[in-house]
């Protein structure tokens, strides 16, 4: 699911961020996600599971309370051994709502060292937002984007991804008071090159709830959702 990857990073960083501790910091913070997105008119679900340490990790695995036999591989970010993942296949998605149930990350360092943590993940589940409007204006020249607010959302991020699958936009993260805005050649948040007259681009909103709605500077998600619309760039 190469969509998935987009909040990799933003946990990643946000796991940076929030922790200010020295490179050979053995802590590790494990993070169970309901992610839901549309599939026709249905709405379905998967769960999303990350191990984020500050010390190189060799293997990984969790495992579900509701099946406590069954150990789930976790994989390294690419070359990045610091985070380790499973993201939900196509066929891992389901109708139904994952039900509540107790994470335990475990797992050994480069170094031998082992680790253990754990997470609760409840059963809310964030419903992709609807778009209400994603077209260009040929006439201001900038794109128009709005959408339904959701009731347990904290917070949205806008990506905006070409046709090869390559992120070329992302705003930061916005406040969940925030549902439209407009998009222009020289805002914040385009790779460079980009946006190009002619093109075809998906854009994506992404919904979040955290686990501590009262800090959203914390790097611990429940759940995200995922919405997107295309639309052609200058017409």
């Amino acid at each position: 699911m190469k969509q998935l990857k987009i909040f990799t990073l933003i946990l990643l960083v946000a796991f940076l961020s929030s922790c200010n501790k020295d490179s050979d910091d053995s802590s590790v913070v494990g993070d169970a996600i309901i992610v839901s997105k549309r599939s026709g008119t249905e709405v379905i679900y998967g769960v999303a599971l990350y191990a984020y340490a500050f010390s190189s990790i060799k293997t990984a695995t969790a495992v579900n309370s509701t099946s406590p036999f069954e150990a789930i591989p976790l994989a390294a970010n690419g070359s990045y051994s610091y985070n380790f993942y499973k993201e939900p296949s196509d066929s891992e998605y389901s109708e139904t709502v994952p039900e509540a149930s107790t994470y335990t990350f475990s797992g050994v360092f480069d170094s031998g060292a082992t680790f253990e943590c754990q997470d609760i993940l409840t059963s809310n589940a964030l419903v992709p937002v609807t778009f209400e409007k994603c077209e260009y204006n040929t006439a201001s020249s900038y794109a128009e984007l709005s959408w339904t607010a959701l009731a347990n959302a904290d917070s949205y991020i806008i990506y905006v991804v070409d046709e090869s699958g390559t992120i070329v936009f992302r705003s930061s993260e916005l406040s969940n008071t925030v549902v439209s805005g407009t998009l222009n050649s020289s805002t914040s948040g385009w790779t460079s090159g980009y946006p190009i007259n002619g093109a075809t681009y998906t854009v994506k909103i992404y919904a979040f709830e955290y686990e501590d709605s009262s800090n959203i500077n914390s790097y611990q998600l429940q759940a995200t959702s995922i919405s997107e619309s295309t639309l052609v760039w200058g017409q």
